[in-house]
């Protein structure tokens, strides 16, 4: 009788119409801790800050890099293509510009190549180095291509022929456009290795 009149007396506190629920499949409402927690958001400005201090920086460096690379193989190009074809009594391919033009391009190409791969982009080089070396000329072609392009297109195209037109089309914009051309080429097809994590093993002794 005691537990009964208990069980109803609850129940008349809860109510009439108070459902009985089991107390896992009671919901709570939010309460106001609940709403005010943070909601973490991206500030594009703080985003861009942290990318200019890691992986901008590291770009930056190593475009120097490619830079010092490009300055060096240029004046082995030039000073090479003029050795061969003016200088001494008995220049070595004298009368002969393009003969001259193809050997100190080709040396200028194997110079430029030694640097970016044990300097610029030394980290990511190719283990297997001749293979390396055809990636690397064929963008090196590709990217002589484009500046041709920019002259061809202002020269023949656009009708400007005067020889600051052809100076600004050939050694401004078709250089800039060849020099990004072979940074980004490099970087994505050439110098692509990643060394393989070194695993550690464990020796247990007995």
């Amino acid at each position: 009788m005691v537990s009964g009149s208990s069980g109803g007396l609850l129940r008349g506190f809860a109510g009439p119409d108070t459902p009985d629920v089991a107390p896992s499949e009671r919901h709570c409402p939010p309460t106001a801790a609940d709403t005010l927690l943070p909601v973490p958001t991206t500030d594009p400005l703080t985003a861009l800050s942290t990318w200019v201090r890691g992986a901008g920086l590291a770009l930056a460096r190593q475009f120097a890099k490619f830079g010092v690379v490009g300055v060096v193989a240029l004046t082995v190009d030039v000073g090479l293509f003029n050795l061969l074809l003016y200088v001494g009594s008995s220049p070595v391919l004298a009368g002969q510009p393009l003969q001259a033009k193809i050997v100190s391009v080709a040396a200028a190409t194997v110079v430029s190549w030694v640097g970016n791969r044990y300097w610029t982009f030394r980290k990511t080089r190719r283990p297997h180095p001749w293979r390396e070396f055809a990636l690397f000329a064929l963008m090196c072609t590709i990217g002589l291509g484009l500046s041709l392009l920019c002259l061809t297109v202002s020269h023949y195209v656009l009708g400007f022929k005067s020889a600051l037109a052809d100076n600004i089309a050939a050694n401004v914009v078709g250089l800039a456009v060849g020099t990004a051309f072979r940074f980004w080429a490099y970087r994505r097809f050439v110098f692509t290795h990643t060394a393989a994590p070194t695993l550690a093993v464990a020796t247990s002794t007995t």
